[in-house]
């Protein structure tokens, strides 16, 4: 498969190096500028770079477009490929899709009208978690690397996985708690009751946990597994899948309403 990604910034690069590692797919890199990350990680892996001007001519020749760039360009992006390029195949977006609900319901609208299936880039969905199903109590342990933008970028994850260890995800807050940077969720699924507590933590040597269990972080190959995902998910699952955007942004917009109305954030 021929396979675009879209930004080379930290992202990009996780992506890039990990079906390099992983797969045996034709890897191109695109970007707005010749210089900057993207240019630079292109030539580092000796791939074809190509303009976003350049892309119109070509974009139906890739089976797969990742859009890794900024969270407000996201929706701009995706909007650009299939809208006005008349893209028609696969598309992966790092997440989160946006801050605002307009945006999420645009691409998903957009997607649906060309009958484009997309996922987004949440790496702990391809993880082993059976061992803790039908616990009543989850306790999860869930640190965010300490980087600009760490709450945006952190906390879909962290919810994103709270719902996979529920198998649920229409969760319910029930409260949230925030001492000294540090943010306590309390609140259940339709089965289970999930204590979700989050820290900012530049220590690399910080895994999750769940009930004391400890985590390891997903490997590159985790990049492999999302592309094999997207070739055979349904359109009913990218509809659900769009359903858990919508509840994780609103669980991340009250989370990130506490930080600011306590200045911690």
């Amino acid at each position: 498969m021929k396979i675009l990604i879209i930004g080379g910034g930290h992202s990009g690069r996780r992506f890039c190096e990990g079906l390099l590692l992983f797969s045996k797919n034709e890897i191109f890199l695109c970007s707005a500028s010749e210089t900057g990350k993207t240019i630079a990680l292109a030539q580092e892996y000796n791939l074809k770079f190509i303009l976003i001007d350049d892309l119109q001519k070509y974009v139906n020749n890739f089976d797969i477009i990742i859009i890794a760039v900024p969270i407000g360009n996201k929706h701009n992006i995706f909007e650009m490929l299939i809208k006005n390029y008349g893209y028609r195949k696969s598309v992966i977006l790092e997440k989160p899709l946006s801050l605002e609900m307009d945006h999420i319901h645009k691409i998903h609208i957009l997607a649906k009208t060309a009958n484009i299936k997309y996922i987004v880039a949440y790496n702990r969905r391809y993880m082993s978690i059976d061992k803790f199903l039908n616990q009543d109590l989850l306790e999860i342990q869930f640190p965010i690397v300490d980087r600009e933008n760490a709450l945006v970028h952190g906390l879909p994850h962290a919810i994103d996985f709270t719902m996979l260890l529920l198998e649920d995800i229409y969760l319910i807050i029930n409260r949230i708690d925030i001492n000294c940077g540090n943010c306590v969720i309390y609140g259940c699924g339709q089965k289970n009751k999930f204590i979700l507590k989050i820290y900012i933590s530049n220590r690399k040597e910080n895994m999750v946990r769940v009930n004391d269990n400890v985590i390891n972080w997903p490997s590159l190959k985790v990049y492999n597994q999302m592309i094999k995902k997207l070739n055979t998910i349904s359109m009913e699952e990218v509809d659900n899948n769009f359903k858990k955007e919508i509840i994780i942004l609103t669980i991340m917009k009250e989370v990130i309403g506490y930080y600011e109305t306590k200045k911690l954030y």
